[in-house]
């Protein structure tokens, strides 16, 4: 629960509101599609939440893996702020699995359940087994693009280079949506073994960077004549 705190902590309020608010509005969307439109949304709810999920990242850790990195120094005046910074980037990193894993979990399981299945099968063109496929491509499809988006948005602290990878983020969504749509059983297994690589080594990689680049920066020259001077 702590951990949750300190993370909810470190989030802005128009942060907070995204965090809450955009996953409720892509379920209301989402069981308005399949009830009134007999549509099933995952791919559009999944690049509105890849969009927010890029812009909150920056707007929490923006230019955190520049020297000059805000947050880092913000955490160096506690001696416990090295370990309160690694929470707020576990529960960064759980909070976005539950988002790309949870979502497609939870739309798959409306579409039996409200009956949909048979309209969605019609729509894409798929098998059983091709949707359930396509369903987890497009979690871990999602997943793996918020990763590398977010590691590469947080060397700059600019709102506009986060903006144009959320933005291409949408489109690589949808897209993606098409090619696994569309693809046959052998290349949605060959796509999702990919993205699973990617995904695991992604996941592994971000954990063991954010940790090196906050101890990096206890000794980086810039942070340590700072520190000297009391600033």
């Amino acid at each position: 629960m702590s951990k949750i705190k300190s993370y909810f902590a470190h989030l802005s309020t128009a942060s907070k509101v995204v965090t809450i608010l955009i996953p409720a509005l892509m379920l209301v969307f989402e069981i308005e599609g399949l009830l009134v439109f007999e549509f099933d949304m995952l791919a559009f709810m999944m690049a509105v939440i890849l969009l927010a999920d890029i812009l909150t990242d920056y707007f929490c850790f923006g230019g955190i893996y520049s020297k000059d990195g805000k947050v880092q120094n913000f955490y160096k005046i506690s001696p416990k702020g090295k370990d309160v910074y690694m929470n707020v980037f576990l529960v960064h990193g759980i909070k976005r699995i539950l988002l790309y894993f949870g979502f497609p979990l939870i739309s798959t399981s409306l579409v039996f359940l409200l009956g949909k299945q048979e309209i969605s099968l019609a729509l894409n063109g798929m098998t059983m087994a091709g949707y359930l496929l396509g369903t987890i491509g497009t979690a871990f499809g999602g997943y793996a693009y918020s990763l590398i988006g977010s590691l590469i948005s947080r060397k700059w602290d600019m709102v506009m280079v986060s903006f144009a990878i959320a933005v291409w983020g949408t489109s690589f969504m949808m897209i993606f949506n098409l090619i696994k749509m569309w693809s046959p059983i052998h290349v949605k297994v060959i796509i999702l073994g990919v993205l699973i690589v990617i995904s695991v080594a992604g996941t592994l990689f971000a954990m063991w960077y954010n940790r090196k680049k906050l101890e990096d920066s206890y000794y980086d020259e810039k942070s340590f004549k700072r520190n000297q001077s009391g600033v």
